[in-house]
């Protein structure tokens, strides 16, 4: 069977698991605060496996080496192995412009997730095209499942880096910046124009010490003030609720729908992820990668805005937002693509919801061989 078009996913046997190692080369940073021509600055904040957090620069990174570390206090680089590593932050300052799109979600057994584009995946290998690292090319048994996106995937943001990106409200306002954070005593608003077009996933990290209540406005042109003259959709987020409200010019507020959450009792982090479409008015948040919830608009997609506002409802509230990305959203569900992987065959998810199971024999020039099990 060759199938034109597409599908919309597809799940990969052989469930081996392939770690992928980290091979950098030195980047050449400078020890004077300045950005050199990769655009980091020497503001990199280096995260341990025991909670540590350590300013400094990296000076080189490999698997046979480890990290080499250059910190304010010390005269020499320190090396650290790459077990007791948990997240490196290079602070980009500077925008990386590219003429790829990505139209596949790339997922691997180990946990890797990969956005580029397909160019080939036969019997053993697979052949992938992305922005980062061109050309790329793997065992085909180290893929767990390709979900093409409909609409492409474009970044939009990654930050926070600094408060100038913001927008300040006026007043009091108890948002600050700090080490990769915005974080928030008391109240406050703040946002900043993202260049929204017809569909958004804003995530990120939030840690709280004290109950917490921030409203995501979305689709907005007003970012230092809630703004009930112009359309927008608002998400409040709670440890025990989700609130959705659409605002409409002549027509004022109205809630369309309430979750309840269940699963942040007793904790104090968790990664959001609060999506928008507009062609179908689909809207969704997800905590801790699962859907915690879903509304629609059946009057349609109103808003017209193209920025995000935060503000803080609570004068007790204290919480920081960390790892902020902001890209296009395909109007899909993980839990759509969420196909149990098997031993003795792929899976084909098509867009019409039919699931065959067989052998992908060959994807390429966006044609997808494909054998049907008897």
């Amino acid at each position: 069977m060759n199938v034109d078009v597409l599908p919309h996913s597809l799940t990969l046997s052989r469930p081996c698991m392939v770690a992928i190692a980290m091979l950098m080369a030195s980047i050449g940073i400078n020890t004077q605060g300045q950005e050199n021509q990769n655009g980091f600055s020497s503001d990199q904040i280096l995260e341990l496996t025991d909670g540590s957090d350590l300013h400094g620069e990296i000076q080189g990174l490999s698997n046979t080496e480890g990290l080499h570390w250059k910190h304010p206090l010390s005269s020499n680089a320190v090396r650290f192995q790459l077990d007791h590593l948990s997240r490196l932050r290079l602070t980009p300052r500077s925008s990386v412009s590219s003429q790829i799109q990505p139209e596949c979600r790339i997922e691997f057994n180990n946990g890797d997730l990969i956005y580029g584009n397909l160019d080939f995946l036969g019997q053993e290998r697979v052949a992938l095209t992305t922005w980062f690292g061109g050309r790329l090319e793997t065992d085909r048994a180290a893929l767990k499942r390709i979900a093409f996106l409909m609409s492409g995937y474009k970044v939009l943001y990654e930050g926070p880096n600094d408060i100038s990106e913001w927008e300040l409200g006026q007043g009091q306002n108890g948002w600050s910046y700090a080490d990769g954070q915005l974080r928030i005593v008391n109240r406050g608003v703040l946002g900043r124009n993202f260049d929204l077009s017809d569909s958004c996933n804003l995530s990120f990290d939030l840690e709280w010490d004290q109950p917490y209540q921030l409203s995501v406005t979305l689709f907005t042109d007003t970012f230092n003030r809630f703004d009930y003259r112009q359309g927008s959709y608002i998400f409040f987020l709670s440890p025990q609720f989700v609130s959705f409200q659409r605002v409409q010019p002549g027509t004022g507020v109205l809630t369309l729908g309430q979750t309840r959450i269940e699963n942040l009792s007793g904790r104090n982090q968790a990664r959001f992820s609060i999506r928008a479409h507009r062609e179908t008015a689909k809207f969704a948040v997800y905590i801790d990668d699962t859907l915690a919830a879903t509304f629609r608009d059946n009057r349609g997609f109103v808003a017209e805005g193209k920025g995000i506002s935060l503000a803080s409802q609570l004068s007790a509230s204290s919480f920081s937002l960390s790892n902020m990305l902001v890209t296009e959203w395909d109007g899909t569900d993980e839990s759509d693509l969420n196909l149990d992987q098997t031993t003795e065959s792929d899976v084909l998810y098509l867009i019409n919801h039919d699931k065959p199971k067989g052998d992908v024999v060959e994807i390429q020039d966006r044609k997808v061989h494909f054998r049907l099990r008897k």
